[in-house]
Formats: structure tokens, C-alpha cells, sequence
């Protein structure tokens, strides 16, 4: 789902050792520097912004909220992380947010980086097979950064291996399995805060504000909204004030806590279900039942494809039917045909969308999110 948000993210920001203890990032760490050497990697450079922080923070559990930040991990030894904060003074607060004791700050990116090949080349058990070095989120930076780095890395190949780290994010681990279930409990508060306001004859906008404040106050560290005034035709963020109150509202929320998104696509009615709604709470039930290890993103988009007829799908699914999640919003694999190879796996979580449209004044958008297990699945959440 793509959204607009704020500039800068404003909630609460913290690093919980009691969900996510350091032996937990030591076992992260052991698992990437173990693709590190199997891969005949020198080193991995990790880059991460406040677009797309999930590798970096799964290493480090550090958010960059206004910059970037890389974290340097060596073959075999501890991983310097680079932060992009305004000096020295802001690196006190840095160390709040991550275990990594070697902090440094980013002004000096091309020194870092030639001390880190330094250490290396220094490190009698970081013996690679070739002189390559691999980095994550290469296509993110700047065109000067990535610049700098091949620069310094000259006596290296720079590879992209995204490919090899994406599949340790997307099977969860079991702390972070937890941490997505409070997720979805803040998740169903806010919603239930929304369902309140509308039910007492609130506006759409009181509702999804409403819905904002209870996330944040339970320690939400980012909320992103989008609602419609025009009964679920168009969705947008909030902007300026309205009083309009529609029937059905129809929302959506994104929250982040302690770095994992969950994501709720809302239909509240205070009539009759629509056609749209009833046919949508059919593709969410057959998602609930068929959403499990094994099954092919084929398949499943196929007959998402046949159930929703006569609708099509909603614009704001942008043509899927859902998505992995976790430290990503939108984590592959995509619920579409060009993913259709792909299969659901053991320990991975699941947002699927029941978006759909009549083009013409009937519009229902449900969601649930589905974590895949050995007995099949559990429903951490569901709009109905």
C-alpha cells in the first residue's frame, strides 16, 4: 500500500530489550555472516533509510527517522554501524536504539569504508574465496554515496545480494512472531477506537484521527491512514478538517511498532452489507482456509481472481491481493501473477487484501493478516 506520511516519523522510538534482548541480533548476526562465507563475501555493507530500513534494523535495530544509516559487517568479527545524524553529540541517543558498541557517524562515509576494508584485509580469519564485497540497498542511495563506495571498494567487486539476505526477513523469527502479535493488538485497539466514534455518529475524519491517537498512545512508532468521503471511491490522507460522515466508512491504517508493520483495510457499515462487502467477506474467508504452507501465489491469485466476479478489484490494491509483512510494509512475495512461482512457507506472516469495486457506487475493502505455521494458520487479525 503506498501512502503519504509525515516528513519526519514522530512516535515512540525506543529499543525493547525485553522482546528483543541482544542474543536475539547475535543470532541474526551469525546467520548473515554465515551467508557472508558461504557466498565468498569479504563483507557486507548494509544500507538502510526512513524509506526502507528493514535490513539495516534487522541487523542493528536501528531506524534512520530523518537520514540513513549502513551497518559494515565483516566476515567474521563485529559489525560497525555508520549513522547519518547531524554529529557526535546525537550518538549518545544512537546507542539507546542498538546493540552495536562500534558507533560511528556517517560524515566521513569513504574513511569508514577504507578502515573497514582495512580490518578486513587485517583479519587473519576473513579469508574469502574472492575479493568481493556485497551490499544491500545499493539502489537505494545516492548516486555520491554508492560513488564513494565503489570508489573505496576499487580493489573489490561491489555485488548486490538483497537476493540472499531477503529470505532471513521473511521468515520470522520467534521474537519476532511476538512482537508482531502486540503489533496486532494495537492494531485491533485503534480499530476498535474508530468503530467506537463512528458508531456515536462521528465524522469519517474524528474516526480515523481517533483511531491515530489510541495507536500512538499505546506506543505506536509510526500510524499511516488513508479514508474516503466519497463511500470508499477514492482514499486519501488527512489534510484538512471534515465533518463528513459516510456510510460505509472505509479506511485504511498502517502501524509500526518496535520497527514490524501491520496493516487493516476497513469497511464499517451501520446497514445493510453491500453486494461488494458480502462478496469481499468471501475472499477473505477462502484466504482464512486456503493461505498455507505449500500452496503456490499462482493458485491463490487465480481463484481470487474467479471469487470476486462480477467485481474487480479495488485501485488502492493496486491489482494484488496481498503481501508478506514485518520490518517491510510490503515485504515480497506480492500476492500477483508475476510472483506466481513463489510459495507460502512455514514462520512467515501474511496481509491479504479483499479490495473491491463495482466502478460505480459500491466499494468494500477488508483485510486480515495470517500467520503460516505448522498446523496451517492463525488469523492474528481479521476486519470481519
Amino acid at each position: 500500500m503506498q501512502t503519504m506520511q509525515p516528513v519526519i516519523l514522530h512516535g515512540c522510538t525506543t529499543w525493547d530489550q525485553e522482546r528483543l534482548p541482544v542474543d536475539e541480533f547475535g543470532e541474526r548476526l551469525k546467520a548473515v555472516q554465515k551467508i557472508i562465507r558461504d557466498n565468498g563475501l569479504s563483507g557486507l555493507i548494509v544500507y538502510g533509510d526512513c524509506r526502507d530500513y528493514s535490513k539495516l534494523c534487522y541487523l542493528t535495530n536501528y531506524i534512520p527517522r530523518h537520514s540513513w544509516g549502513m551497518v559494515l559487517v565483516p566476515a567474521c568479527g563485529s559489525p560497525c554501524l555508520l549513522a547519518n545524524v547531524a554529529g557526535t553529540r546525537d550518538l549518545p541517543f544512537v546507542r539507546l536504539l542498538t546493540w552495536i558498541e562500534d558507533i560511528r557517524p556517517a560524515k566521513n562515509a569513504a574513511n569508514e569504508i577504507k578502515q573497514f576494508i582495512k580490518d578486513m584485509n587485517d583479519n587473519p580469519n576473513n579469508n574469502a574465496l574472492e575479493q568481493t564485497i556485497g551490499i544491500c540497498g545499493g539502489e537505494q542511495m545516492r548516486h555520491f554515496l554508492y560513488k564513494e563506495i565503489a570508489t573505496e571498494c576499487q580493489q573489490y567487486n561491489l555485488k548486490n545480494v538483497d537476493m540472499l539476505i531477503e529470505p532471513l526477513l521473511h521468515r520470522k523469527r520467534p521474537r519476532e512472531i511476538t512482537v508482531i502479535r502486540e503489533a496486532t493488538n494495537l492494531l485491533k485497539s485503534a480499530v476498535d477506537a474508530m468503530q467506537v466514534i463512528y458508531s456515536k455518529g462521528g465524522s469519517v475524519m474524528s474516526a480515523v484521527i481517533e483511531a491515530d491517537r489510541v495507536a500512538r498512545n499505546l506506543g505506536a512508532q509510526d500510524v499511516r491512514l488513508l479514508y474516503s468521503i466519497d463511500f470508499g471511491l477514492n482514499l486519501r490522507p488527512i489534510e484538512a478538517l471534515s465533518e463528513e460522515r459516510n456510510d460505509p466508512l472505509i479506511a485504511y491504517i498502517a502501524i509500526e511498532y518496535l520497527g514490524y508493520w501491520v496493516e487493516a483495510m476497513v469497511t464499517l457499515t451501520q446497514k445493510q452489507k453491500s453486494p461488494a462487502y458480502n462478496k469481499a467477506s468471501q475472499l477473505l474467508d477462502f484466504y482464512k482456509t486456503t493461505v498455507r504452507s505449500g500452496v503456490g501465489i499462482e493458485q491463490l491469485v487465480e481463484s481470487s481472481m474467479e471469487i470476486i466476479k462480477p467485481f474487480e478489484s479495488h485501485p488502492v490494491t493496486q491489482g494484488r491481493f496481498g503481501h508478506s509483512i514485518g520490518l517491510y510494509l510490503q515485504e515480497k512475495p506480492l500476492f500477483e501473477l508475476s510472483f506466481g512461482q513463489s510459495k507460502i512457507y512455514e514462520e512467515t506472516i501474511y496481509t491479504v487484501h479483499a479490495g473491491l469495486t463495482d466502478n460505480n457506487k459500491d466499494h468494500a475493502l477488508l483485510s486480515a493478516i495470517i500467520l503460516i505455521n505448522q498446523n496451517g494458520n492463525e488469523i492474528l487479525w481479521s476486519s470481519v
